[in-house]
Protein backbone atom coordinates (compact mmCIF):
# COMPACT_ATOMS: atom_id res chain seq x y z
CA UNK A 1 0.00 0.00 0.00
CA UNK A 2 1.43 3.36 -0.96
CA UNK A 3 2.21 5.66 1.94
CA UNK A 4 0.89 8.81 0.28
CA UNK A 5 -2.35 7.93 -1.39
CA UNK A 6 -4.55 10.98 -0.92
CA UNK A 7 -4.21 14.74 -0.71
CA UNK A 8 -6.46 17.77 -0.18
CA UNK A 9 -5.76 21.09 -1.88
CA UNK A 10 -6.10 23.95 0.61
CA UNK A 11 -4.92 26.97 -1.36
CA UNK A 12 -3.46 27.84 -4.76
CA UNK A 13 -2.83 31.57 -5.18
CA UNK A 14 -0.68 33.72 -7.44
CA UNK A 15 0.93 36.77 -5.81
CA UNK A 16 0.90 39.43 -8.52
CA UNK A 17 2.25 42.85 -7.41
CA UNK A 18 1.80 46.11 -9.29
CA UNK A 19 3.20 46.21 -12.79
CA UNK A 20 6.93 47.09 -13.04
CA UNK A 21 10.16 46.10 -14.71
CA UNK A 22 10.63 43.07 -12.43
CA UNK A 23 7.37 41.28 -11.60
CA UNK A 24 7.97 38.31 -9.23
CA UNK A 25 5.29 35.78 -10.28
CA UNK A 26 5.19 33.51 -7.23
CA UNK A 27 2.77 30.63 -6.61
CA UNK A 28 1.94 30.03 -2.95
CA UNK A 29 0.76 26.39 -2.63
CA UNK A 30 -0.66 24.60 0.41
CA UNK A 31 -2.00 21.09 0.70
CA UNK A 32 -2.65 18.16 3.04
CA UNK A 33 -1.18 14.63 2.86
CA UNK A 34 -2.54 11.53 4.62
CA UNK A 35 -1.65 7.86 4.63
CA UNK A 36 -3.87 5.12 3.21
CA UNK A 37 -6.02 5.13 6.37
CA UNK A 38 -6.66 8.86 6.21
CA UNK A 39 -4.28 9.75 9.07
CA UNK A 40 -2.29 12.97 8.55
CA UNK A 41 1.46 12.36 8.20
CA UNK A 42 4.52 14.06 9.72
CA UNK A 43 7.53 13.73 7.43
CA UNK A 44 9.79 15.45 4.89
CA UNK A 45 8.84 14.61 1.32
CA UNK A 46 9.91 15.32 -2.26
CA UNK A 47 7.22 16.97 -4.39
CA UNK A 48 7.50 17.55 -8.15
CA UNK A 49 4.99 20.06 -9.57
CA UNK A 50 4.08 19.95 -13.28
CA UNK A 51 1.75 22.10 -15.40
CA UNK A 52 0.03 20.40 -18.37
CA UNK A 53 -2.17 21.65 -21.19
CA UNK A 54 -4.71 18.86 -20.61
CA UNK A 55 -6.39 17.10 -17.67
CA UNK A 56 -4.83 13.79 -18.80
CA UNK A 57 -1.88 12.95 -21.06
CA UNK A 58 -1.00 16.23 -22.85
CA UNK A 59 2.29 18.17 -22.82
CA UNK A 60 4.34 19.30 -19.82
CA UNK A 61 4.55 23.11 -20.03
CA UNK A 62 6.41 23.74 -16.74
CA UNK A 63 8.04 21.63 -14.02
CA UNK A 64 9.78 22.34 -10.70
CA UNK A 65 11.11 19.93 -8.04
CA UNK A 66 10.99 20.62 -4.29
CA UNK A 67 13.13 17.89 -2.71
CA UNK A 68 12.75 18.78 1.00
CA UNK A 69 9.16 19.78 1.85
CA UNK A 70 8.31 19.50 5.59
CA UNK A 71 4.86 18.08 6.41
CA UNK A 72 3.37 18.68 9.90
CA UNK A 73 0.02 17.16 10.85
CA UNK A 74 -0.47 16.45 7.16
CA UNK A 75 -0.13 20.12 6.15
CA UNK A 76 2.58 21.52 3.89
CA UNK A 77 3.24 24.98 2.45
CA UNK A 78 5.66 25.80 -0.39
CA UNK A 79 6.38 28.54 -2.92
CA UNK A 80 6.54 27.68 -6.62
CA UNK A 81 8.13 29.51 -9.58
CA UNK A 82 11.12 30.58 -7.45
CA UNK A 83 13.73 28.59 -9.42
CA UNK A 84 12.09 27.78 -12.79
CA UNK A 85 10.21 30.66 -14.56
CA UNK A 86 6.62 29.89 -15.57
CA UNK A 87 6.63 31.42 -19.08
CA UNK A 88 2.97 30.81 -19.90
CA UNK A 89 0.52 33.21 -21.58
CA UNK A 90 -2.43 32.04 -19.40
CA UNK A 91 -4.77 32.25 -22.40
CA UNK A 92 -5.87 28.59 -22.32
CA UNK A 93 -6.76 25.99 -19.64
CA UNK A 94 -3.85 24.62 -17.56
CA UNK A 95 -3.74 21.68 -15.12
CA UNK A 96 -1.41 21.14 -12.15
CA UNK A 97 -0.04 17.65 -11.34
CA UNK A 98 1.73 16.62 -8.10
CA UNK A 99 4.22 13.78 -7.72
CA UNK A 100 4.99 12.98 -4.06
CA UNK A 101 7.90 10.61 -3.42
CA UNK A 102 7.51 9.10 -6.93
CA UNK A 103 3.72 8.70 -6.58
CA UNK A 104 1.77 10.75 -9.16
CA UNK A 105 -1.58 12.05 -7.90
CA UNK A 106 -4.68 11.97 -10.07
CA UNK A 107 -6.79 13.75 -11.18
CA UNK A 108 -4.85 16.91 -12.06
CA UNK A 109 -5.95 20.23 -10.57
CA UNK A 110 -7.41 22.73 -13.08
CA UNK A 111 -6.13 26.29 -12.61
CA UNK A 112 -8.92 28.64 -11.51
CA UNK A 113 -9.47 32.38 -12.03
CA UNK A 114 -6.70 33.55 -9.68
CA UNK A 115 -3.74 32.22 -11.72
CA UNK A 116 -5.25 33.73 -14.86
CA UNK A 117 -4.69 37.20 -13.33
CA UNK A 118 -1.27 36.94 -15.03
CA UNK A 119 -3.15 37.88 -18.19
CA UNK A 120 -3.87 41.31 -16.66
CA UNK A 121 -0.29 42.31 -17.58
CA UNK A 122 -1.45 42.61 -21.18
CA UNK A 123 -4.03 45.09 -22.44
CA UNK A 124 -6.21 42.97 -24.72
CA UNK A 125 -8.60 45.84 -25.41
CA UNK A 126 -8.73 49.51 -24.47
CA UNK A 127 -11.74 50.82 -26.39
CA UNK A 128 -15.39 49.86 -26.74
CA UNK A 129 -16.41 48.48 -30.16
CA UNK A 130 -19.69 47.24 -31.61
CA UNK A 131 -20.29 43.75 -33.03
CA UNK A 132 -18.49 44.69 -36.28
CA UNK A 133 -15.35 45.87 -34.48
CA UNK A 134 -16.05 49.58 -35.18
CA UNK A 135 -15.04 52.06 -32.48
CA UNK A 136 -17.07 55.30 -32.34
CA UNK A 137 -16.00 58.71 -31.02
CA UNK A 138 -19.43 59.01 -29.45
CA UNK A 139 -18.60 56.19 -27.03
CA UNK A 140 -15.95 58.32 -25.29
CA UNK A 141 -17.30 59.91 -22.09
CA UNK A 142 -15.94 62.30 -19.46
CA UNK A 143 -14.15 64.64 -21.90
CA UNK A 144 -12.75 67.78 -20.12
CA UNK A 145 -14.09 71.21 -21.13
CA UNK A 146 -10.56 72.31 -22.19
CA UNK A 147 -10.73 70.26 -25.41
CA UNK A 148 -14.15 71.51 -26.54
CA UNK A 149 -13.98 73.23 -29.96
CA UNK A 150 -16.42 76.06 -30.74
CA UNK A 151 -19.06 74.49 -28.56
CA UNK A 152 -18.74 71.07 -30.24
CA UNK A 153 -17.75 67.93 -28.35
CA UNK A 154 -14.60 66.35 -29.81
CA UNK A 155 -16.13 62.92 -29.28
CA UNK A 156 -18.85 63.72 -31.80
CA UNK A 157 -16.54 65.01 -34.57
CA UNK A 158 -15.25 62.92 -37.47
CA UNK A 159 -11.81 63.22 -39.11
CA UNK A 160 -13.01 65.60 -41.84
CA UNK A 161 -14.42 68.01 -39.25
CA UNK A 162 -11.18 67.92 -37.29
CA UNK A 163 -9.11 68.60 -40.43
CA UNK A 164 -11.32 71.51 -41.39
CA UNK A 165 -10.99 73.00 -37.90
CA UNK A 166 -7.21 72.55 -37.96
CA UNK A 167 -6.86 74.34 -41.32
CA UNK A 168 -8.96 77.32 -40.18
CA UNK A 169 -6.79 77.73 -37.06
CA UNK A 170 -3.53 77.57 -39.14
CA UNK A 171 -2.39 74.25 -37.69
CA UNK A 172 -1.60 71.16 -39.73
CA UNK A 173 -4.52 68.98 -40.84
CA UNK A 174 -4.49 65.49 -39.34
CA UNK A 175 -4.72 63.66 -42.67
CA UNK A 176 -3.06 66.12 -45.08
CA UNK A 177 0.77 66.21 -45.51
CA UNK A 178 0.80 68.12 -48.81
CA UNK A 179 2.51 71.17 -47.29
CA UNK A 180 5.46 69.20 -45.82
CA UNK A 181 8.87 70.00 -47.33
CA UNK A 182 10.39 66.59 -48.21
CA UNK A 183 13.66 67.84 -49.75
CA UNK A 184 16.77 66.26 -48.22
CA UNK A 185 14.72 63.75 -46.21
CA UNK A 186 16.73 61.03 -44.40
CA UNK A 187 15.71 57.65 -42.95
CA UNK A 188 14.63 58.10 -39.35
CA UNK A 189 13.73 61.82 -39.64
CA UNK A 190 10.73 63.25 -37.80
CA UNK A 191 8.55 66.28 -38.59
CA UNK A 192 9.54 69.56 -36.92
CA UNK A 193 7.99 73.03 -37.10
CA UNK A 194 10.50 75.70 -38.20
CA UNK A 195 8.15 78.63 -37.62
CA UNK A 196 6.40 78.58 -40.97
CA UNK A 197 6.12 74.98 -42.18
CA UNK A 198 6.75 71.35 -41.24
CA UNK A 199 10.08 69.88 -42.37
CA UNK A 200 11.82 66.50 -41.89
CA UNK A 201 14.63 66.73 -39.31
CA UNK A 202 16.69 64.58 -36.97
CA UNK A 203 15.26 63.77 -33.55
CA UNK A 204 17.92 65.42 -31.37
CA UNK A 205 17.82 68.20 -28.75
CA UNK A 206 16.35 70.75 -31.13
CA UNK A 207 18.67 71.48 -34.06
CA UNK A 208 17.17 71.26 -37.56
CA UNK A 209 19.02 70.44 -40.75
CA UNK A 210 19.59 67.96 -43.53
CA UNK A 211 22.73 66.37 -42.00
CA UNK A 212 21.97 63.72 -39.40
CA UNK A 213 24.92 64.31 -37.06
CA UNK A 214 23.19 62.27 -34.36
CA UNK A 215 21.38 59.79 -36.60
CA UNK A 216 22.82 56.64 -34.98
CA UNK A 217 21.70 56.41 -31.37
CA UNK A 218 22.53 52.77 -30.68
CA UNK A 219 24.49 50.63 -28.25
CA UNK A 220 27.32 48.45 -29.54
CA UNK A 221 29.00 45.53 -27.78
CA UNK A 222 32.05 43.38 -28.49
CA UNK A 223 30.14 40.74 -30.47
CA UNK A 224 29.12 40.79 -34.12
CA UNK A 225 25.74 39.07 -33.72
CA UNK A 226 22.64 41.11 -32.84
CA UNK A 227 21.03 39.93 -29.58
CA UNK A 228 18.10 40.95 -27.36
CA UNK A 229 19.15 43.48 -24.74
CA UNK A 230 18.15 45.22 -21.53
CA UNK A 231 19.64 48.73 -21.32
CA UNK A 232 20.24 51.25 -18.55
CA UNK A 233 22.27 54.47 -18.84
CA UNK A 234 23.63 56.30 -15.80
CA UNK A 235 25.61 59.52 -15.74
CA UNK A 236 26.17 61.52 -18.95
CA UNK A 237 25.22 59.86 -22.26
CA UNK A 238 27.09 61.04 -25.37
CA UNK A 239 25.84 60.22 -28.88
CA UNK A 240 28.38 60.03 -31.71
CA UNK A 241 28.14 59.23 -35.41
CA UNK A 242 28.45 55.43 -35.76
CA UNK A 243 27.85 53.11 -38.69
CA UNK A 244 25.33 51.01 -36.76
CA UNK A 245 21.92 49.74 -37.85
CA UNK A 246 20.68 47.81 -34.83
CA UNK A 247 20.85 47.53 -31.05
CA UNK A 248 23.36 45.04 -29.68
CA UNK A 249 23.66 44.02 -26.06
CA UNK A 250 23.50 41.28 -23.49
CA UNK A 251 21.87 37.98 -24.52
CA UNK A 252 21.17 34.56 -23.03
CA UNK A 253 20.19 31.02 -24.06
CA UNK A 254 19.36 27.71 -22.38
CA UNK A 255 19.09 23.99 -23.05
CA UNK A 256 17.06 21.47 -21.06
CA UNK A 257 18.11 17.88 -20.30
CA UNK A 258 15.97 16.01 -22.88
CA UNK A 259 15.62 12.67 -21.06
CA UNK A 260 16.55 10.66 -17.95
CA UNK A 261 20.22 9.63 -18.17
CA UNK A 262 21.90 6.76 -16.30
CA UNK A 263 25.31 7.51 -14.77
CA UNK A 264 26.53 3.96 -14.23
CA UNK A 265 30.03 3.43 -15.68
CA UNK A 266 33.10 4.71 -13.84
CA UNK A 267 35.16 7.13 -15.93
CA UNK A 268 32.64 7.36 -18.80
CA UNK A 269 31.25 10.87 -19.45
CA UNK A 270 27.50 11.20 -19.98
CA UNK A 271 26.46 14.35 -21.89
CA UNK A 272 23.36 15.93 -20.29
CA UNK A 273 22.89 19.18 -22.28
CA UNK A 274 24.83 21.34 -24.78
CA UNK A 275 24.92 24.96 -25.97
CA UNK A 276 26.83 26.69 -28.79
CA UNK A 277 28.08 30.27 -28.35
CA UNK A 278 29.74 32.57 -30.91
CA UNK A 279 32.22 35.05 -29.42
CA UNK A 280 32.73 38.06 -31.67
CA UNK A 281 35.79 39.41 -29.85
CA UNK A 282 37.75 39.54 -26.62
CA UNK A 283 36.15 41.01 -23.53
CA UNK A 284 32.82 39.16 -23.74
CA UNK A 285 32.52 37.17 -20.52
CA UNK A 286 29.74 34.59 -20.14
CA UNK A 287 28.06 33.12 -17.09
CA UNK A 288 27.23 29.39 -17.21
CA UNK A 289 24.95 27.58 -14.77
CA UNK A 290 23.26 24.21 -14.44
CA UNK A 291 20.39 23.30 -12.12
CA UNK A 292 19.38 19.64 -12.10
CA UNK A 293 17.85 16.85 -10.04
CA UNK A 294 19.69 13.54 -9.56
CA UNK A 295 18.87 10.32 -7.68
CA UNK A 296 20.50 7.03 -6.56
CA UNK A 297 18.22 4.86 -8.75
CA UNK A 298 16.06 3.34 -6.02
CA UNK A 299 18.90 3.06 -3.52
CA UNK A 300 21.02 0.45 -5.35
CA UNK A 301 24.26 0.96 -3.36
CA UNK A 302 23.96 4.75 -3.63
CA UNK A 303 25.55 7.04 -6.22
CA UNK A 304 28.85 8.96 -6.44
CA UNK A 305 29.54 11.02 -9.55
CA UNK A 306 31.03 14.29 -10.85
CA UNK A 307 29.11 17.02 -12.68
CA UNK A 308 31.13 19.32 -14.95
CA UNK A 309 30.66 22.25 -17.34
CA UNK A 310 33.28 22.20 -20.13
CA UNK A 311 34.13 24.32 -23.17
CA UNK A 312 34.83 22.43 -26.42
CA UNK A 313 34.85 18.90 -24.87
CA UNK A 314 37.64 16.68 -26.16
CA UNK A 315 41.45 16.65 -26.17
CA UNK A 316 41.80 20.45 -25.72
CA UNK A 317 38.74 21.00 -23.52
CA UNK A 318 38.51 23.62 -20.77
CA UNK A 319 36.69 22.75 -17.52
CA UNK A 320 34.69 25.83 -16.51
CA UNK A 321 33.07 24.42 -13.33
CA UNK A 322 32.82 21.07 -11.55
CA UNK A 323 31.40 19.48 -8.40
CA UNK A 324 31.18 16.03 -6.81
CA UNK A 325 27.83 14.54 -5.74
CA UNK A 326 27.32 11.67 -3.27
CA UNK A 327 23.82 10.27 -2.71
CA UNK A 328 23.27 7.46 -0.21
CA UNK A 329 20.59 6.47 2.27
CA UNK A 330 20.37 2.99 3.83
CA UNK A 331 16.59 3.04 4.02
CA UNK A 332 15.22 5.25 1.25
CA UNK A 333 15.56 6.04 -2.44
CA UNK A 334 16.82 9.62 -2.51
CA UNK A 335 16.71 12.61 -4.86
CA UNK A 336 19.29 15.39 -4.76
CA UNK A 337 19.17 18.89 -6.35
CA UNK A 338 22.51 19.98 -7.84
CA UNK A 339 23.52 23.55 -8.80
CA UNK A 340 26.73 24.32 -10.71
CA UNK A 341 27.93 27.81 -11.74
CA UNK A 342 30.98 29.10 -13.61
CA UNK A 343 32.40 32.04 -15.63
CA UNK A 344 34.29 31.88 -18.93
CA UNK A 345 35.90 34.36 -21.36
CA UNK A 346 36.21 32.43 -24.63
CA UNK A 347 38.37 33.62 -27.55
CA UNK A 348 36.85 34.81 -30.82
CA UNK A 349 34.93 32.11 -32.65
CA UNK A 350 32.27 29.43 -32.12
CA UNK A 351 32.43 27.31 -28.96
CA UNK A 352 30.49 24.26 -27.76
CA UNK A 353 29.64 24.10 -24.06
CA UNK A 354 28.53 20.86 -22.40
CA UNK A 355 27.28 19.85 -18.97
CA UNK A 356 28.16 16.22 -18.27
CA UNK A 357 28.26 13.64 -15.46
CA UNK A 358 30.66 10.77 -14.74
CA UNK A 359 30.50 7.94 -12.17
CA UNK A 360 33.48 8.11 -9.78
CA UNK A 361 33.53 5.19 -7.33
CA UNK A 362 32.53 1.52 -7.30
CA UNK A 363 30.06 0.24 -6.24
CA UNK A 364 28.24 3.63 -6.14
CA UNK A 365 27.28 3.53 -9.81
CA UNK A 366 23.48 3.68 -9.72
CA UNK A 367 22.97 7.42 -10.23
CA UNK A 368 20.63 9.10 -12.69
CA UNK A 369 19.97 12.64 -13.92
CA UNK A 370 16.20 13.11 -13.88
CA UNK A 371 15.97 16.64 -15.29
CA UNK A 372 17.86 19.91 -15.52
CA UNK A 373 18.43 23.22 -17.33
CA UNK A 374 21.75 24.52 -18.72
CA UNK A 375 21.92 28.36 -18.92
CA UNK A 376 24.36 30.71 -20.70
CA UNK A 377 24.28 34.50 -20.24
CA UNK A 378 26.58 37.20 -21.62
CA UNK A 379 28.11 39.77 -19.26
CA UNK A 380 29.41 42.87 -21.07
CA UNK A 381 32.16 45.05 -19.59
Amino acid sequence: MSKFYTYIVLLLAFVLPSRGTDIPHIVNYQGKLTDSTGVAINDTVTIIFRVYDADSAGTVLWMEAHPLVPVFNGLFDTRLVETIPMLLAFDEPYFLELEVNSEVFSPRIPFSTVPYSFRAVFADSCAYADSTGTVFWGNIVGIPDEIMMEGEDVALLNIDTLNAYAETTHTHALADLSDVDTSGILTGNVLKWNGSTWIPAIDDTGSIGSTAVHESLFIWNQDTIAQPADMRITGTAIAETLDVTDIRGQGSMYSDVPAIYNISMVGINVSLATLTYGAGGSGSAISLSFDGVFDDQNGLNGANFAVEIVRNPGMSETIVAETEVFIFDEDFYKMEPVTLKGMDTPPTGSHDYEVRARALTEPYTAGRCLRGRFMLSEIKE
